[in-house]
């Protein structure tokens, strides 16, 4: 029973829930003061808080969260503490606020409540002795609860949307542009670089330290596990296949393991009988692998052979196999000498890359701003040039084809079709430009079945933001007064 009115009371969290971006802007607001009221934790404008009483909001937004998020929700990286003690400073502020104001809570509102949450008297007592030890301090939650959302409402009355308003607004999200634009990336554009090994030798001794360095940070890069070079041959057949079947395939495999043992070559064999279509053109060469790679039957006989052995048959979830181990490699890791000059290359690449997306940037830039188009100036220095479908406003600021940039949108919203933008955004590890090549308007009357709907949206908005601006200056104004302290030592 306890349970259920706990849940059937989460109306008491409304003003934390309504505001969850906002709660994180108070958490530990206040000074840290030793003149707080005895066994107080938290004290707004005289309004003192108990270890209990942060208790129970902790309690009530665990459970809040936990049914929105289920297994997701975990509640060690909630900061439940700094989310309790920021729903009641902005509980306690909106509601000193409505005090100020003649605001109150009435007899009859707080019976009303009582009503909704229990049946009778003896369980209303059982709940609140469970929730809030005494009826005093379950009549000032409610108390303050209400009357911030008297506030809230009050505060709320001042929000207004214009026609105009809403339109721009849809209109906005209707938008759509599409974009030309260059995505300047240094490894692509280093690809023709090819340094010979005399000069890459060179590179290393001239800049040891730095490829030392960058050895030491890619040390796992360089680690190569146990691996083994093999051939198969393979003679399919299900795993559940009847024993007739089974018994005929194994023969057939019997016969082509035979033909090696008298000397036939693999490599032959394999063309000739092997089932498996990946490797039986080169001879049932499986190339270098690991282990973690193959079917554990598979593993364990080519790991366990010596090189040029020849195993029995393996039979594995795919049929029969002759397995021969052409070369077992030990686990080891390169050393800096042997890698020096990858390294070497690896930074001449970066550098050649880097500098020629330095000279098209500068090329560029510099042809946007004297009025020529980002695709002529892109065609005229020979640079590939992307496109995107139509594209909207979002918050992410995801472009298909180009990655997540919420400054390229912005730009891309604020200019005329057929306009270039000088400015060079970085996107990823690439240096982008983009021109407008068309936008798309919607119609008006196309968005006059959406107009309520987003009317009711941007007023949501607009008294959310109301509110949290106006709580946040009041707050400040208390933490001035020093009328918002805490002792935390207390917990």
């Amino acid at each position: 029973m306890l349970r259920i009115m706990r849940q059937g009371s989460r109306w008491i969290t409304a003003i934390a829930i309504v505001f969850v971006g906002g709660v994180f802007v108070f958490a530990m607001a206040g000074t840290p003061s030793n003149s707080i009221s005895p066994g107080a934790v938290l004290e707004v404008d005289g309004e003192a808080f108990g270890q209990r009483e942060l208790g129970r909001v902790m309690t009530q937004l665990e459970d809040f969260y936990s049914g929105v998020y289920g297994d997701d929700f975990d509640a060690k990286e909630a900061l439940l503490q700094e989310s309790a003690i920021a729903q009641l400073i902005r509980q306690s502020v909106l509601a000193s606020e409505a005090r100020r104001l003649g605001l109150r809570v009435s007899d009859e509102e707080m019976k009303k409540l009582v009503r909704q949450i229990a049946p009778d008297r003896e369980t209303f007592r059982n709940f609140v002795t469970s929730e809030y030890g005494t009826e005093k301090f379950f009549r000032r939650a409610v108390e303050l609860d209400l009357l911030a959302r008297k506030m809230q409402r009050l505060l709320s009355t001042s929000a207004f949307v214009s026609d105009a308003e809403v339109r721009d607004a849809l209109r906005a999200k209707r938008e759509e542009v599409k974009l030309a634009y260059v995505a300047l990336d240094p490894t692509s554009l280093a690809e023709s670089v090819d340094p010979g090994a005399l000069e890459l030798e060179q590179y290393a001794i001239d800049h040891a330290e730095q490829v030392a360095k960058i050895y030491d940070e890619r040390t796992d890069r360089y680690h190569e596990p146990e691996q083994v070079r093999a051939r198969h041959v393979l003679l399919r057949v299900a795993a559940d296949a009847e024993p007739e079947e089974e018994a005929l395939v194994e023969a057939r495999a019997q016969a082509a393991l035979e033909r090696i043992r008298g000397g036939e070559d693999f490599a032959a064999v394999a063309k000739e009988v092997s089932d498996d279509p990946g490797s039986k053109d080169r001879g049932g060469d499986l190339g270098l692998f690991p282990r973690g790679r193959m079917t554990q039957a598979f593993e364990d006989a080519a790991f366990s052979l010596a090189d040029g052995e020849v195993s029995e048959l393996i039979r594995t979830e795919f049929g029969y196999h002759i397995i021969r181990v052409e070369e077992h490699r030990a686990e080891k890791t390169r050393t800096l000498e042997e890698v020096e000059t990858e390294i070497a290359r690896e930074i001449m690449l970066e550098e050649s890359g880097s500098a020629r997306v330095d000279e098209l940037v500068l090329t560029l830039g510099n042809a946007i701003r004297e009025g020529t188009s980002l695709e002529d100036a892109a065609r005229a220095e020979a640079v590939n040039i992307e496109r995107t479908d139509g594209v909207r406003r979002r918050r992410d600021g995801f472009i298909p084809g180009l990655g997540a940039s919420r400054d390229v949108l912005t730009t891309a919203f604020a200019l005329e079709p057929g306009a270039s933008s000088d400015e060079v955004f970085d996107v990823a590890s690439k240096k982008v430009f983009i021109q407008v090549t068309d936008r798309t308007e919607p119609e008006l009357e196309a968005l006059e079945a959406e107009l309520d709907a987003e009317r009711e949206r941007l007023l949501n908005t607009k008294r959310e933001q109301l509110q949290t601006e106006w709580v946040q200056l009041r707050r400040r104004e208390l933490e001035d007064a020093g009328k918002i302290v805490y002792d935390l030592s207390r917990l």
